[in-house]
């Protein structure tokens, strides 16, 4: 069963009132067995079937199909949706003759039609004959009917005989009274031949002279407009439509429009449709000849599918500007198909085909000048003759399609789909391909517009244009992708060929130059000319051949495996990016693109050379190797930052950004011109480096060259690690060593050497270079062989156990023969300038450095010797005494003495003395109070040097002069001299703050105070820098006697801690207090006085540790302080304000108790210890009171000055066990202090008041701050 839907239905719509219906308006419809007439509409409508001016004709109905199937009223005005009879079909028998006239009246009447004669309604009308010569006449019409329409039928099918049609003769005679008509006259099946009649419809006068249309449905018919035999020919320009149970064109069938006689086409010259099987029942038309369409600049549609009869040719054309459409049922076999002609240059469409392609045995040509169109969704031309595109000819394809065996130079339009073409040999041009996939064969034209090319796996595509270049290129450069699939070739001639989106994993092979746009291909690609990339592409692929290989400006592209060029290396441009992932060898690099090498660039270049001016960029396991005999340059606008190594030929590098490390086996160059560069990678390998150009080059990095290092311009800089190997200089080099270097090969050549840094070099290759060297820094030592003058400059040093051909030891400049002690050898002069120094190493075996000179030796006499022990920490503690060392001799003579000689050792004393050849030092040993810093360092020299040999004397022995002073103060034991003035000052707070209570307005009461200090005291020449800190409790009473006297008592506690940090040192002390003190009272006069006992118990503690003494020696003993003081004053009221000046004094006892320290050798004893001070005080006390609120608040303040009237500074007599005394002094008191108080108190209960205070003594030097909280209570 098949769904009818075919174009020839129109939907239309016409509005009613209060309806919505839809139509379908039909030109003309046949209904053929088991084809099913669907009118769909949803529940909201209905939907009509209208024939206006049209047919309607149903061959047989099934009884099955009821429902839903086809309704006819009569004179066939509406076709509604609805149920059939039970008879499908209906027949009007009309004998041997018949006249209907009136009563068939098939379609629509402006006017009322009669009624119909007949009871039933009309579905179809079948004029059957029943005998072969029988003879069946249609009158149809009604006289001043203006529109007709209907079927009628002449024949039966399977008839065996029939008529021709005439008037009088023995077919059938259709007469039309009416000239306005569209019917359809259907003659069936062919009987045999009636004789000659008329067979054109009778018209009246004043109607038009021929139908609109002619339909005619035939197994073989002719048809003509005039009274005209079948013999005679005539011509019919009218419109046919063709509705073909079977038209068969066979050979000699009589099957054309025009008078028909026995010939092999046919040839449509009107425009015409045919309408299909599908349509009318499976109506073909077999063609075994030729089919030729031919109105200028009209349309045919052959709507009746072709049939291609088995072993023949068929041809199907339309003439110039014509179009001819058809379908195509059946391919037979060794059927030729031909489409146009080189004379009928009109379009031929096929519609469809029957399978979906031209399949078999066949062949299928398109003529030249003929443009063939394929409508297809999917189209495949497999036929075993192939496909021939003539030139001139068109064949366009609308949808995906496979062609095989395509030939010809003709031109294909694929209409922007797939083509697949399977082995072709085509010389034309192919145009409007999505994605065009050659499975083999050869391309030799053009493509136009090609997205994307594809060479199926297993096939080998080849693309040639003898003779002419750039066609193809020109073409595939609109390509968007190529594909080459596994196993596949995609070969080209000598033309340039541009590929698209490469892919695949196939072989790209030709002869010209080959250029690739972007992609992603893992195959091989092969090229007798140039490899061009132009686009973003990744090639994973393990081989090429070309004459060279360039990546364009913008370019990208990507390496990913192990890629070997063959040949004797192939060249390569770079002018965009090159990017590899696996090791990949090529000829010479040119171009200024960028490389990214993920392991070994493989550069190989024959005997030319090349220049690459970009960016070598690599990872961390890549590197650029150079092979070939020729030279590559890396230009000065290149950037390498990747390792190289070089087996073959040159390599110049002119610029050095970012460089790897350099594996050198034949030939590097660094040719920077003008410029300085730094290169900091690693230079190792046999071969030979060599600079050139007047900048600078740098080298920072190691250096393991065993090659030849050649500087032929300019300057190279490096160190110890940066060069290695021979080098022949020939301009300057520079070891610029921050450390310590090594030199260990030969340097030759004209050239300078220059030593900068404030390392060392050590110089033990042999030096032949005629230029000489300059120290300007650190130390050159030559322990091989540097011929010509060493000049070295302030600050630097010439050492070592070689050679050198001469020096001059310039201001400030340093000579120090050996390693540790050893002889400088000099071939010729030595010199040292004023302000020169040589530094001579001794040990106690009476071994010393030694200058060796064979020339000269010329001292000046602000020239200096500077001696110390071998290994530096040597106190020559062991030497003999006295011990001489030759240090200088000179086969030419010594020129003048050196003016002084210093040395390192603390008690040795040495000297200088001379011969005409030699120069001598001697070292005497000297006691230990030797330049002593100051009284301190003395006494404890002498009391150590009268010690017998010990840990204290050897420790002291093996300090350096430097170390002597600080060893020294550490034997000392200053703490316990210093702790002495501490006491006195710290007495001294307590004292003040018995005389701030006296100063109170308050009389009888009790009273407390607790207060904190600190203080710091600086180093003079006797004493170190020290500071003390501490805090107690006072507390007191006392009771008026009468008006003016009051007495009282105190008692209090206090902590103190003395630390010299200089001398590892510290004391602290704990103090109990008790004292008596007065007020007498004479109006604004007072005086004020007191005495205080405070009883100290002191513990001690220091660090004695330098050379070979490590000790921690404590002591503990006591103390003991005596004060009285007495204060006069004078009070001067000023409002609430009182002023009060002051005038004062203290005397001051203190004594420590004798003791000895335990803990090591360097343990001290010390005798008993008194000290005297007198203080003189004078200020101005300030008091004002104020209230705030309901509270009383005062305010007091200090201003004055104490005065030291007496003293010494403190002091300590102390012994070393089995030594002399030694008196060591200790912390000196300030002459002159500055005294500053300013506090607040209040009342804070009846009778009682808090106070809060901070006083401070300022002297030079040495400073002391308290604060104190006080609380009274008055009784």
């Amino acid at each position: 069963m098949r769904m009818v839907s075919a174009p020839l239905v129109q939907p239309v719509s016409h509005q009613r009132p209060g309806h919505d219906q839809r139509q379908l308006a039909l030109c003309a419809l046949r209904i053929g067995d088991r084809i099913r007439l669907v009118v769909e509409a949803d529940e909201d409508h209905r939907q009509d079937l209208r024939l206006r001016r049209a047919l309607l004709a149903i061959d047989k109905l099934h009884r099955a199909m009821r429902k839903g199937f086809v309704q006819h009223r009569p004179f066939g005005q509406s076709i509604r949706q609805g149920e059939m009879g039970a008879e499908a079909e209906e027949t009007v028998d009309g004998g041997k003759g018949g006249r209907l006239g009136q009563l068939l009246v098939l379609g629509r009447s402006r006017r009322a039609a009669p009624k119909q004669a007949v009871d039933q309604p009309l579905r179809t009308l079948r004029l059957h004959h029943h005998e072969p010569a029988g003879r069946d006449k249609l009158q149809m019409g009604v006289p001043g009917l203006e529109e007709l329409g209907g079927l009628v039928e002449f024949g039966k099918q399977g008839a065996e005989g029939g008529g021709e049609v005439g008037v009088e003769g023995r077919g059938h005679q259709l007469n039309v009274s009416t000239c306005v008509w569209c019917g359809l006259v259907a003659w069936w099946e062919r009987g045999g031949y009636g004789g000659e009649g008329d067979a054109h419809p009778k018209c009246a006068a004043s109607h038009s002279p021929l139908a609109e249309s002619y339909v005619c449905s035939f197994w073989t018919c002719s048809i003509s407009v005039a009274a005209v035999t079948s013999s005679s020919p005539a011509n019919y320009n009218r419109k046919f439509q063709i509705m073909a149970s079977k038209l068969s064109l066979a050979a000699f069938a009589c099957a054309t429009f025009l008078p028909c006689h026995a010939v092999r086409a046919v040839d449509i010259t009107t425009p015409t449709t045919i309408y299909t099987g599908d349509e009318y029942g499976g109506a073909v038309i077999d063609l075994s000849s030729r089919l030729r369409y031919g109105t200028v600049g009209t349309s045919a549609t052959l709507t009746s599918p072709i049939n291609l009869v088995a072993n023949a040719s068929s041809t199907i054309s339309a003439t110039d500007s014509s179009t001819l459409t058809f379908q195509i049922s059946v391919f037979a076999a060794g059927h030729e198909l031909t489409l146009g002609s080189v004379v009928d240059t009109g379009t031929v469409e096929i519609t469809r085909v029957g399978g979906g392609g031209l399949s078999g045995a066949n062949s299928f040509r398109v003529a030249g000048g003929t443009a063939v169109v394929f409508d297809n969704a999917r189209f495949v031309v497999a036929m075993a003759g192939g496909t021939t595109v003539d030139e001139g000819a068109t064949l366009v394809l609308d949808g995906p399609s496979d062609v095989y065996r395509l030939k010809g130079s003709g031109r294909l339009d694929a209409s922007g789909d797939d083509l697949y073409l399977i082995e072709p040999n085509f010389f034309g041009e192919i145009r409007n391909v999505d994605t065009l996939t050659a499975g083999g064969g050869s391309l030799e034209g053009t493509l136009v517009n090609v997205n994307r090319l594809a060479v199926a796996d297993g096939s080998i595509l080849t693309l040639n244009q003898s003779g002419v270049v750039n066609t193809i290129a020109e073409a595939v450069g609109n390509l968007s992708s190529v594909s080459v699939g596994d196993g596949s070739q995609l070969q080209f001639g000598l033309f340039d060929l541009t590929l698209n989106n490469l892919s695949g994993l196939g072989v790209v092979r030709g002869i010209g130059d080959l250029t690739i746009n972007g992609g992603s291909f893992d195959g091989t690609l092969e090229s007798a000319q140039d490899v061009i990339f132009t686009g973003t592409s990744r090639w994973l692929g393990n081989f090429i051949s070309a004459r060279s290989v360039i990546v364009e400006d913008g370019a990208s592209l990507t390496f990913g495996g192990n890629i070997p060029m063959t040949g004797d290396g192939i060249p390569v441009e770079i002018n965009g990016v090159l990017a590899t992932f696996g090791d990949w060898s090529l000829g010479a690099i040119t171009g200024d693109g960028h490389i990214r090498a993920a392991v070994d660039l493989i550069v190989g270049v024959g005997g030319a050379s090349s220049q690459f001016d970009g960016f070598i960029e690599g990872s961390n396991r890549s590197r650029l190797v150079k092979t070939g005999a020729g030279t590559l340059t890396l230009g000065q606008t290149s950037s390498l930052d990747a390792d190289v190594r070089v087996d073959e030929g040159s390599l110049v590098i002119a610029t050095l950004d970012a460089a790897g490390d350099i594996e050198n086996n034949a030939s590097v160059v660094f040719d920077l011109g003008a410029a300085d560069d730094t290169y900091g990678g690693a230079l190792s390998g046999s071969g030979t480096f060599t600079k050139l150009g007047t900048g600078i080059l740098t080298l920072s990095g190691s250096n393991t060259l065993s090659g030849t290092f050649e500087v032929f311009g300019g300057g190279l800089l490096t160190n110890g690690l940066g060069l290695q190997g021979d080098v022949v200089n020939n301009a300057t080099v520079t070891f610029d060593e921050l450390s310590a270097g090594t030199y260990a090969s030969t340097m030759s050549g004209t050239g300078a050497l220059v030593k900068t840094g404030a390392g060392s070099l050590n110089w033990t290759g042999t030096g032949t270079f005629s230029g000489g060297t300059e120290v300007e820094e650190g130390l050159l030592s030559v322990n091989g062989n540097l011929s010509g003058l060493v000049t070295v400059d302030d600050g630097a040093a010439l050492g070592g156990s070689g050679t050198v051909g001469a020096f001059d030891a310039l201001s400030g400049a340093t000579i120090a023969p050996g390693n540790s002690i050893g002889t400088l050898t000099v071939a010729g002069d030595a010199d040292f300038a004023a302000g020169s120094v040589y530094d001579v190493e001794v040990d106690g075996l009476g071994n010393a450095d030694l200058i060796d000179v064979g020339g000269v030796l010329t001292v000046s006499s602000d020239a200096t010797v500077s001696v110390g022990p071998e290994n530096g920490t040597d106190t020559g503690i062991d030497y003999a005494s006295p011990l001489t060392y030759t240090i200088a001799t000179a086969a030419g003579g010594v020129s003048g003495t050196f003016g002084s000689v210093a040395d390192s050792f603390a008690f040795l004393d040495s000297s200088l003395s001379y011969d005409a050849n030699n120069i001598y030092l001697t070292l005497t040993r000297l006691s230990f109070p030797t330049d002593p810093g100051n009284d301190n360092e003395g006494a404890v020299g002498e009391a150590i040097d009268s010690l017998p040999s010990g840990p204290v004397t050897d420790a002291l022995l093996g300090v350096t002069d430097d170390e002597r002073a600080d060893a020294l103060r550490d034997l000392s034991g200053e703490i316990h001299a210093s702790i002495g003035q501490g006491l006195v000052d710290s007495v001294g707070v307590l004292r003040n703050g018995i005389l701030s209570e006296l100063a109170a307005p308050q009389r009888g009461r009790y009273w407390s105070i607790a207060q904190g200090l600190h203080s710091h005291f600086e180093a003079d020449t006797v004493s170190s820098e020290g500071r003390m800190s501490g805090g107690g409790v006072l507390f007191g009473g006392d009771i008026l006697y009468g008006e003016g006297l009051a007495l009282g008592i105190m008692a209090g506690y206090d902590h103190l801690g003395m630390t010299l940090p200089d001398r590892q040192s510290e004391a602290s002390v704990d103090s109990v207090s008790l004292g008596t003190y007065g007020l007498l009272d004479y109006g604004p006069t007072a005086l004020r006085f007191g005495g205080l006992y405070s009883w100290h118990a002191i513990d001690s503690e220091r660090d004695v540790d330098f050379s070979s003494l490590d000790e921690r020696l404590t002591a503990d003993y006591r103390g003991s302080t005596v004060q009285g003081f007495a204060e006069a004053s004078y009070a001067v009221e000023i409002g609430e304000t009182v002023l009060e000046p002051y005038l004062g004094g203290a005397l001051v006892y203190g004594r420590q108790s004798e003791f000895s320290e335990t803990g090591g050798a360097a343990a001290l004893s010390g005798a008993a210890e008194d000290q005297f001070s007198a203080y003189g005080m004078v200020g101005l006390r300030l008091r004002h009171e104020l209230m705030l609120g309901e509270r009383k608040v005062r305010l007091h303040g200090q201003l004055g000055m104490q005065h030291l009237l007496y003293g010494d500074r403190s002091a300590a007599v102390l012994a070393f066990d089995g030594s002399d005394n030694f008196r060591v002094e200790g912390k000196g008191a300030a002459q002159n202090a500055g005294v500053l108080k300013f506090g607040i108190s209040t009342e804070i209960a009846a009778g009682a008041d808090f106070s809060l205070s901070y006083d401070a003594r300022l002297g030079e030097g040495d400073s002391l701050h308290s604060v104190k909280a006080g609380l009274r209570v008055a009784f």
